[in-house]
């Protein structure tokens, strides 16, 4: 039995020994394939270090780019705000000057107007007075004519002329 048991055990032996040979090909090939994985995830770790630190790169350009564009946007915005706050006072000093012009205009020809109201008045009282002095001037001049005509008339009659 021992001899049966180690000719079984020889040709176990030598089973395993042809199984193991076919297998050391294909795990010389899974090795092959496991070092070309290995190489692959270096090159790959490599080129998305890579990848990330031109990302980074990327990034940061656009970030600055941006940043720029704000900034002379914002200075754009800026400029022209304070041109028109500039206008504005501009403008508004203009027109305010414009405003107290015509206030001093207006009231020289208030002034004007009143002016030329006072002499209307005085130059219609004016008329009166010597409308009332025409007719008291007529009145005297006709009475005093009346006068003369009868002091002739008395000296006809009289025959002193």
């Amino acid at each position: 039995m021992d001899l049966k048991r180690g000719a079984k055990a020889v040709q176990d032996l030598e089973s395993n020994a042809s199984k193991l040979s076919k297998l050391i090909p294909e795990l010389s090939e899974v090795s092959k394939t496991l070092e070309a994985l290995k190489k692959a995830e270096v090159t790959g770790q490599k080129q998305l270090k890579e990848y990330e630190k031109n990302l980074s790169k990327i990034e940061s350009q656009l970030t600055e780019s941006i940043q720029l564009k704000l900034a002379e946007g914002l200075a754009e915005v800026s400029s022209r705000t304070k041109d028109l706050y500039d206008l504005s006072i501009t403008e508004r000093s203009k027109t305010q000057s414009d405003l107290d012009g015509l206030k001093s205009n207006l009231s020289d020809q208030a002034n004007a107007l009143e002016a030329l109201s006072s002499q209307l008045d005085i130059l219609s009282q004016t008329v009166s007075e010597m409308s009332e002095g025409k007719k008291k001037f007529q009145s005297k001049l006709v009475k005093g004519l009346l006068f003369i005509i009868i002091l002739l008339a008395g000296a006809v009659v009289l025959g002193v002329m």
